[in-house]
Formats: C-alpha cells, sequence, structure tokens
C-alpha cells in the first residue's frame, strides 16, 4: 500500500493514485455518491432516530456512513451499512479490527506480538482472521470487476478507432483492424483460437522455414552468381507474401522467383495501401468526390477492391469443397491453415462474426495479408540497409551465430538458440525503433477525456500517435536517440532489456497488441497441446531447460494451464501469482488438500504429515509439534548439531583443504545432515560423513530412489507407472527395493527402540542430561488425545521417522549446497559475512571465542546479512521444487481463474522466486540485500511470496528450529 511503502515503489503508488482521483469521472462519481449518500442514507437515518428519540453512537453513524461511500467510490458496490437496521459489515469490523492490533503493535514488545501472531492469539489471531476477510471479499470484488470490465468495455480501450477511421480502410471491410466494440472482442478471441490451434505452429516454422531454404536464400544465391542490382524492398515483399499467403490460404503464389512475375494481388495490396495514405492527406470531401467519380488513386482503389473480390472467392470456395472433402492437411500431413482454422470455428461462440459469410471471410484474408506482408517486409528492408550501413554490427551479429548455434544443429535445434541471439533481437529492435512499419496509430475517444499530460480531450476527436516521431525522442530514449545502437537494448548482465510497449509502441499497446507478435513471443517455449498426448511430450524434451518454463509462466500472467495426455487426469493449474497462492494455503485452506492421488505416488511415505489430510493430518501434526517442542529434543538437537559440525564435519574439510581433494560438496552436507538427523529422531548416528567417506547408507541410498521415482511419477500418466510399479519393471522396481530397505531398516530402529526404553527405563532425570529422540517422544504420546493415531502400531512410528528424516534432511543438505555455491560465486558476499561474524561474535576477556547456549540465539539474531544470503538462496533455490493440491470443490482464485472440483494445482517455488512481477526486475539475481531493511533489520517476506517452509496452516514445523 502507498502508506506502507518507501523509494520508487511508493513514488509509482502516488503518480498512479493521483492520476486516477484526478480524473474527472472519478471527481464526477465522488460527488454524486456522496450526495447520495447524504441524501438517501445519513439524513433519513437521522430522521428516523430523531422521531424514535433514540440515542445513537455518532462515531459509529459517521464511519459507517464513509465505509459506504468509501467502498463505493473504490469497488463501485454499496454495502448498505448505514440503514435503520445498523447491520455489521464484515469487511467494516475486519478493518477495525486492523487497527486496534496495528495499535497494539505499537505499544507492546515486538518479541511478544510476533510470538503471539506464531501461536495465533489474542489480537494477532483477530489481525489474521481480519486479513483472512480482506483476501475473499477483495478477490470476490476483484474478479467482479474483470468481469465487468471484460464485458462492458470500462477502460481506456474503449477509446475507440472511430467511424472516420473505418471509413477511410473501408477496403477491409469488419476486420480486426477495422472493428471496435463486442465485434472486435469476438475477432480478437477467434483469432486467439485460431492461433493457438495444435497445427498451426508446426504449420507457421515449416513453411517459414521452406520459404526461406527454398526461395529466398537460392534467389540470393542466383543475384550474387549474376552480379544483378537488387530491389530490396521488393525481394522482402515478395517473400512475405508468399509466406503470408502460404499461411492464410496454405497455396503458394509462388511470386519470389528469378522471374519475378507481377502477382495482381499484391498489386492490389500495394495499390491499397497507396490509396489510404493519399485519404489521410486529402480532405474527405474531395476524395469522397474522387472516389464518386472514379478517378486517381479512389479508381486504383476500386479496382483492388474487385481484385480482392474475385482472389478471395475463388480461395474460399476451394477451401469449402477441401473441408467438406476432409483434405485440409498439406503435403506434410501438418494442419493447418488459417483460413481452413478460421472456417472451422465454433460459430455459437462467436455471436457478433459471420463465419459463413464469404466477405466476412474475404475481410479476413485481405487484412491477414496486409498486416503480415507489409510490417515485416519493411523491417526486413530497413534491417539489411542498416547492416549495409554498419558492417561492423553486421560483423557482432555474425560472432553470435557462430558462437551460439553449433554447425551440427538440424533446423529444429536450430530455432531452440534463438533466445542465446540477443544483440541480433537488440538489432531488429533499434531498427524498428528508428523505422516502424507502421508510421503512425490514429484514435478517436467515445467521451471526453484528461490525458495524464494535461491536455483535455473532447468526444469524437483525432488522435494521431506518431511512432516514427516517438522512436526519435531525446526526452523518451536520451540524447542519442537518434543515433543506431543496438546496445541501448542489451542489460548490464549481457540479457535483453525489454521496454514497455507504450515506449516501444512496433507491437502497438494494450488489448491491441500485435497477435502474430505475442505468437512468435512463445512459439519456441510454449508447450504443444498435441492430440491424445497433451503438453507432456514438450515437457519431457525440455525437461532439462526449466528457464523455458519460467518464461511461459511470467508470460501468462504468473498462472498457466497444463494439459496432460487424455483420460489422465494429468492436466493441472500451474500458478505463482501470490495472491492465488495465499489463497490455497491459506484463505480457503479448507478447499485444497492433498488427494488421494497424491496420497498414491507418495505411497513410500505412508501417513506422513507431508502426506496426510484432515483429521489424520491434524493429529499428525498436534502429535509432532510437542516432540519438536520438547526441552530434551531441543537439547539433543543442538548438540548433536555443534558435535557433528565439530567433531566430523570441520576436520572432514580441514582434511580435504590438506590433501587438495575435489569433494561434491552435495554429497557432503547430504551425509552431514543424514547423520544428525538420524541421530536426533532415532538416538543413533549411522556415521556416513567420515574421512573414509563410506559407501552411502542403505536407507539413504533408499530414500534417494524413492524421491527419485515419486518426481518420475509426476512426469507420467497414472496408468503407465501403475502398470510398471504391478509389473516390477524400470522405475518402480528401484521404488519396491527402496520400499523394501526403509521397511526393513525402520522396523529394526523402532525394534531397537522399545527394547531400549523396556530395559533401561529412560527417566526424566536421564532426558535433562542428554536429550530425547523423537522416536522416545513418540512412543511416549498419550493415545487418548489423538485418536486418529494408532501410536502404538509400528506403521506410525515408521511414519514418524520417516517425516522428519524426509523434512530435516533433504532440504537443509539442498539448502547449505547451494548456500556454498552462490558463496564460492560471489567472494565479496563471504567477506561481508565473516565481517559481520566477527563484529558480532561474543568473546571472552581474552579474547576467545564464546558459544555459550545463553548467547547463542541473540549471537545469531545478529547476523542479518547471513539470513539474507540463506533466504536469497533458498528463494532461488528452494528445497522443495513444487507444492501439489487438489481442489474440493469448485472455487475462482484472486486472479480469476474457474477452479473445478477435483482439480489439480501446481504451486513451484522454484518459479515463483524468479517471477519478475513478484520480486522486481532483478529477481534472476542473487541479492541478499533485498532482505535487509533500510534500517539494517531483516526484511521478513510474506510466506506466500518466500515459500521456502510453506504457507498457511502447513507451514513447516521445523521452521523457529531451522531459524535458530
Amino acid at each position: 500500500m502507498i502508506f506502507n511503502s518507501d523509494g520508487e515503489l511508493w513514488k509509482n503508488q502516488r503518480k498512479a493514485a493521483q492520476f486516477m482521483l484526478n480524473h474527472h469521472e472519478f471527481l464526477k462519481l465522488s460527488g454524486s455518491a456522496t450526495r447520495s449518500k447524504l441524501k438517501d442514507g445519513l439524513v433519513p437515518l437521522f430522521n428516523h432516530f430523531s422521531e424514535e428519540e433514540m440515542v445513537v453512537d455518532l462515531q459509529d453513524v459517521f464511519q459507517r456512513f464513509t465505509f459506504d461511500t468509501t467502498f463505493f467510490l473504490v469497488t463501485g458496490l454499496d454495502p448498505k451499512s448505514v440503514s435503520t437496521e445498523m447491520p455489521e459489515a464484515e469487511y467494516a469490523k475486519a478493518i477495525d479490527d486492523l487497527g486496534e492490533g496495528i495499535f497494539y503493535r505499537h505499544v507492546i514488545p515486538k518479541f511478544l506480538w510476533k510470538l503471539q501472531n506464531r501461536i495465533g492469539l489474542g489480537q494477532e489471531k483477530r489481525m489474521t482472521e481480519a486479513d483472512a476477510t480482506f483476501d475473499r471479499v477483495s478477490a470476490k470484488y476483484i474478479s467482479a470487476k474483470r468481469k465487468e470490465v471484460r464485458s462492458q468495455g470500462l477502460d481506456h480501450h474503449s477509446n475507440v478507432e472511430g467511424p472516420e477511421f473505418q471509413e477511410v480502410f473501408e477496403i477491409f471491410g469488419d476486420a480486426i483492424i477495422n472493428t471496435d466494440g463486442e465485434l472486435w472482442r469476438d475477432w480478437r478471441n477467434a483469432l486467439q483460437d485460431v492461433f493457438s490451434h495444435q497445427g498451426y505452429p508446426k504449420f507457421s516454422t515449416s513453411t517459414t522455414r521452406s520459404k526461406l531454404k527454398d526461395g529466398l536464400v537460392p534467389f540470393f544465391n542466383h543475384l550474387s552468381d549474376e552480379d544483378m542490382v537488387v530491389d530490396l524492398q521488393d525481394v522482402f515483399l515478395r517473400y512475405m507474401f508468399d509466406t503470408t499467403f502460404i499461411l492464410v490460404t496454405g497455396s503458394d503464389p509462388r511470386s519470389l522467383c528469378i522471374e519475378m512475375p507481377e502477382v495482381e494481388f499484391a498489386k492490389a495490396l500495394d495499390d491499397c495501401g497507396e490509396a489510404i495514405v493519399y485519404r489521410h492527406i486529402t480532405p474527405r470531401f474531395l476524395w469522397k468526390l474522387q472516389k464518386w467519380i472514379g478517378i486517381g488513386k479512389e479508381k486504383k482503389m476500386m479496382k483492388a477492391d474487385a481484385t480482392f473480390d474475385r482472389v478471395c472467392a475463388t480461395y474460399i470456395s476451394a477451401k469449402r469443397y477441401e473441408i467438406k472433402q476432409g483434405s485440409t492437411h498439406n503435403s506434410n500431413g501438418e494442419i493447418e491453415d488459417l483460413l481452413t482454422s478460421f472456417m472451422k470455428l465454433d460459430a455459437t461462440k462467436y455471436e457478433h462474426l459471420n463465419l459463413s459469410d464469404d466477405r466476412f471471410l474475404k475481410d479476413f484474408i485481405v487484412s491477414f495479408m496486409a498486416a503480415g506482408r507489409d510490417s515485416t517486409a519493411s523491417a526486413l528492408t530497413w534491417f539489411f540497409w542498416i547492416m549495409s550501413e554498419y558492417p561492423s554490427v553486421l560483423t557482432k551479429i555474425l560472432q553470435e551465430i557462430n558462437t551460439n548455434i553449433p554447425r551440427t544443429a538440424s533446423d529444429q535445434d536450430k530455432s531452440s538458440y534463438v533466445n542465446k541471439l540477443v544483440y541480433l533481437h537488440a538489432t531488429l529492435s533499434e531498427v524498428m525503433r528508428l523505422y516502424p512499419p507502421i508510421p503512425f496509430e490514429r484514435k478517436s475517444p467515445v467521451k471526453p477525456d484528461v490525458l495524464p499530460s494535461g491536455h483535455k480531450v473532447k468526444s469524437n476527436i483525432n488522435i494521431l500517435i506518431f511512432l516514427y516521431a516517438m522512436g526519435r525522442m531525446k526526452a523518451v530514449w536520451g540524447e542519442d536517440a537518434m543515433d543506431f545502437k543496438p546496445e541501448r537494448w542489451i542489460s548490464e548482465t549481457g540479457g535483453f532489456r525489454h521496454e514497455p510497449s507504450y515506449k516501444f509502441f512496433s507491437f502497438n499497446a494494450g488489448p491491441r497488441t500485435c497477435l502474430v507478435f505475442d505468437y512468435l513471443k512463445t512459439l519456441h517455449s510454449y508447450p504443444w497441446n498435441w492430440p491424445v498426448l497433451g503438453m507432456l511430450p514438450a515437457v519431457l524434451v525440455r525437461f532439462n531447460r526449466i528457464d523455458d518454463a519460467i518464461w511461459i509462466i511470467e508470460k501468462t500472467n504468473l498462472t498457466f494451464i497444463f494439459r496432460g495426455p487424455w483420460f489422465t487426469r494429468m492436466n493441472a493449474l500451474v500458478t505463482v501469482d501470490p495472491a492465488n497462492i495465499h489463497h490455497i494455503l491459506s484463505s480457503n485452506f479448507s478447499n485444497y488438500v492433498k488427494g488421494p492421488e497424491f496420497k498414491e505416488m507418495f505411497d513410500v511415505y505412508g501417513d506422513a504429515v507431508f502426506n496426510t489430510d484432515a483429521d489424520i493430518w491434524k493429529n499428525m501434526r498436534m502429535s509432532s509439534q510437542p516432540m519438536t517442542n520438547h526441552q530434551g529434543f531441543q537439547k539433543l538437537s543442538m548438540n548433536t548439531t555443534r558435535s557433528k559440525l565439530i567433531d566430523v564435519l570441520l576436520p572432514l574439510f580441514n582434511h580435504f583443504a590438506e590433501e587438495g581433494t575435489v569433494v561434491d560438496l552435495q554429497d557432503v552436507f547430504g551425509r552431514f545432515t543424514f547423520d544428525t538427523t538420524m541421530a536426533t529422531i532415532t538416538g543413533s548416528d549411522p556415521r556416513s560423513l567420515s574421512i573414509e567417506m563410506p559407501e552411502v547408507d542403505e536407507f539413504a541410498k533408499a530414500l534417494d530412489n524413492a524421491a527419485e521415482v515419486v518426481l518420475y511419477r509426476h512426469l507420467m500418466p497414472r496408468l503407465v507407472w501403475k502398470t510398471l510399479s504391478w509389473m516390477g519393471l524400470w522405475q518402480e522396481k528401484k521404488m519396491t527395493e527402496a520400499s523394501a530397505t526403509i521397511d526393513r531398516v525402520c522396523a529394526k530402529y523402532i525394534s531397537d527402540k522399545r527394547e531400549e526404553i523396556r530395559s533401561l527405563g529412560i527417566t526424566h532425570h536421564s532426558e535433562e542430561e542428554s536429550g530425547e529422540d523423537i522416536l522416545t517422544s513418540s512412543m511416549k504420546l498419550d493415545t487418548i488425545k489423538y485418536e486418529h493415531l494408532n501410536t502404538r502400531d509400528d506403521r506410525f512410528f515408521r511414519d514418524i521417522i520417516l517425516t522428519f528424516i524426509v523434512a530435516g534432511r533433504d532440504t537443509i543438505a539442498s539448502a547449505l549446497t547451494w548456500f556454498f555455491w552462490l558463496m564460492s560465486e560471489n567472494p565479496k558476499m563471504v567477506t561481508k559475512i565473516r565481517q559481520e561474524i566477527k563484529t558480532n561474535l561474543p568473546r571472552t576477556g581474552s579474547g576467545q571465542e564464546m558459544f555459550s547456549s545463553t548467547d547463542i540465539k541473540e549471537f545469531l539474531n545478529k547476523l542479518v546479512y547471513l539470513h539474507g544470503a540463506l533466504s536469497e538462496t533458498m528463494r532461488l533455490y528452494p528445497p522443495i521444487p513444487f507444492e501439489r493440491k487438489l481442489s474440493v470443490k469448485q472455487d475462482v482464485l484472486p486472479s480469476g481463474h474457474k477452479i473445478e472440483a477435483k482439480s489439480n494445482i501446481i504451486i513451484p517455488p522454484y518459479a515463483l522466486g524468479r517471477m519478475r512481477a513478484v520480486w522486481g526486475e532483478d529477481a534472476f539475481e542473487f541479492k541478499p540485500e533485498r532482505w535487509v531493511s533500510e534500517t539494517g533489520g531483516l526484511r521478513h517476506e510474506p510466506s506466500f511470496k518466500f515459500l521456502a517452509f510453506n504457507a498457511g496452516p502447513r507451514t513447516c514445523i521445523g521452521n523457529p528450529e531451522e531459524d535458530k
């Protein structure tokens, strides 16, 4: 919020708020809403109180009055809390509770209200409930408002092309570039469906590659061999005309060839474009008169229109016949061209489109031919002209291509390297900045408005956005705006620098952003939805390219729908939207469970706490908390960790350093956490960490194999892995063996522990001396308190062991491994951490380090930068790669996505930590400073944004212990 932020965030919020509050429509609404509420609400209420001679709390009345008025101005809806009934409004009550809680926080020590917040007591409990109310109510109004905006067009996109624009561009009829309102929306939705057709991406890629390889390159070779001078603009227009015509109709006009023939449709497009420019610079009455008489440019326009009618009619008729005969596949068996897809659309979905009308289909063909041919041809022409003027730029591009694209790569492989060609991307963007394919954009406002610049705009006035001039504005692009500099598009880290669409306008902006641009951006990364197999093949092929998945989630507004193979129930909604995460894991926690399929996939872990739901989960969690909070366990945990660190890990590192041994840190930390975790759970140290580095313990190996198989199960249809499990093949054979090992080892630990308790009779005194392990505590649990747990059954103790070994071993080992790797990459940060430790480390009078249990916590709390570095490590490399949920019943997420009952939800913390929309433009950078506040303290982030310890009721039981 604006009153809760600083720096650039505050500045941006203030600017946005000023713009909204000063908008004439809001000022108008504010005056009428206040007047109405006063006249129809407050005055009648006071009259009622007076007549009834009632004593009234004026503060309550005025709060209701301002609540109703403000709520209406914010959401457009009146909660009607001002009435004779004086009803309670939950949102208003939540605001009261919030204010009271904040005041309370100001008058009590921080540690006390933080403790109450964690436990959920007193004012903090009411704060938590208020927050949940805000989430739920706000989500409802946000979702309703999104629908309202979509259905009624209540945004500034209501500034339309206008009737004069449509008249000038009448040759395009009712095509998308020439329409507004509901017709435009239906066009946009229909074309998005066409572009997302499973056959079009393959057809588009193969067509472009084929025309380039078999048409353009041989043509240039011929010109070179013959030493011919050529008009590049004409060549690229022909190349794009042929390519676009194939994509639109499925037929190749072959205008690009050595003979350079004249194609009447291409000539008609040229004449049409020339006449439209002429209409813009000629008074309307004059070009209308020329059209009526049939002379000059208007005569050429009429002939062009006749050509379009005749040629389009031929292709539409032929395409209808093909569809009727079922022969719309091209020669490569790939489907399908745009006209075919368009004619096959479900007409009932688009009430304003007449998909069966030849005139409508003609408008579609002509508009797409004009958009697809001229814009790309213009960009290519200027690009090659620029290259001839700047040979040093050309050298850099060739070097980049040679460096990043292997000579042995196939055509299909080469397309996957395109994202690495940053300098080429920058050069193309710089070309289009200076020479935009579309020279200007024209708009006409529906109603009066005030621009951010302060200019008042009357309705129906013409607005021209001059793109050619915009790319040369020093106020927009800097003092070097007139210079050709591809480097301006490259960030300090060597990546591509994206500019806002309202600054770089080559592909339009807002709701009218070029559809083809959006399509091309995702073409090489978006997982195709194949028949039968869904998106699974794309995921498997790109399994080692996780950045593609991150990019896709970011480009789909933080929420993506994954389509699995047919009949496999692998469809899932993948989200990294913090509002959705808070809703799923906290606000509406009861509606999102692990579910039976999750438990089936993780069956090796039995009824471990992370594998159960409902009452069993509650009992498991309730039983685990007193065990981890037990004084004996905490003493054992601290002593074990310190002993293993001082007596084993540090001497081991010293040994490796002295011997100059290269070591696998992940293996070392895996052994370290395995030993310490097993010691705190069972009381026995497996001693897998030693100078000899013995073969991995069979229990540890079984746990690794089980985790690997669980991952494979997520990538395979249930039927496949269940069949493999039944037959005992491949990965499932490993799972069977791992499960047997886990059962056997756990059974031995349980048996030994029972015998130890029975023979030695561990007393309270012995607990205080040595501490108490988890298994011992679990065997002492009060069976009456946990009705859903069989605390005398060996299976229960096995599940307890697995709950804590999985939670304590892999997560900490992962965090430590990535932390030390990042430190090796950032030596300056190591220096800062060492300096922080040196500054804050308690010492005796003689200067020796002092580590007593009384001051260790206070000392650790002072290591803010170290804490920041660890948090930053887990943001970028979270120990748990994804969270999986299953919806119990229908729901609507804050993002507006509808959730059906029994829908799979995937929350990937790895992607969440890299979302620029969540963490800022530097989301991919390792910056511990982001966790340090302006006052030098630790900056805490909400759990639904920083998900390393989960969030909501399932927040990691060990989180406080991990912090210590």
